[in-house]
């Protein structure tokens, strides 16, 4: 077989796994992204299965591309998006994912952005992942619950846990730098 043939067969392979796979991967994308994100995502994931080679050198297809999309989904979900406007009092956990404030707070700042860093690395992974994405990217709930598996109620349980620990920890910072 020529090499000409081997890309010409190997084409019609990824055409033909396209073909089967295809509409799958992208019903699971589209139940947690937008349609754009996940047609945009849909392509990723086959790109990148084909960077893998032809699709008989890899071992069970369907589980590659569905383990790519799930993976490419929540890395889309944790790109940051704009922040919306506030509403209503400055929640501190928010204040603190903002950004950098002026000379006069920066070592507050830095005293308690190191401090949420280390209590949000003792929250259950299901809280702090939930946590993460709605609050400090920005995303909605429902995108939340597409993108963990998991209910729009359980992300919102998740959430509020993980901001009133949050929160009381950073009080007990807070207080603690006070003094």
């Amino acid at each position: 077989m020529t090499g000409l043939e081997a890309v010409s067969t190997e084409s019609a392979a990824w055409r033909s796994a396209f073909s089967d796979h295809s509409g799958p991967v992208l019903q699971f994308l589209r139940r947690r992204l937008p349609p754009a994100d996940a047609e945009d995502l849909l392509q990723e994931t086959f790109l990148r299965a084909m960077r893998a080679g032809s699709p008989d050198r890899i071992e069970n297809l369907r589980s590659y591309l569905f383990a790519t999309a799930k993976h490419l989904t929540l890395n889309s979900l944790r790109r940051p998006r704009p922040v919306k406007p506030a509403t209503g009092a400055p929640d501190p956990i928010e204040e603190m994912s903002a950004g950098e404030p002026g000379p006069d707070g920066e070592a507050s700042y830095r005293f308690l952005s190191a401090a949420l860093s280390r209590e949000l690395a003792t929250l259950p992974r299901s809280h702090r992942e939930a946590f993460e994405l709605a609050v400090l990217d920005g995303r909605s709930y429902e995108e939340v619950a597409r993108a963990t598996g998991t209910t729009l109620a359980q992300v919102k349980v998740h959430v509020y846990r993980a901001r009133r620990r949050l929160a009381s920890a950073l009080e007990t910072y807070r207080r603690g730098a006070s003094r």
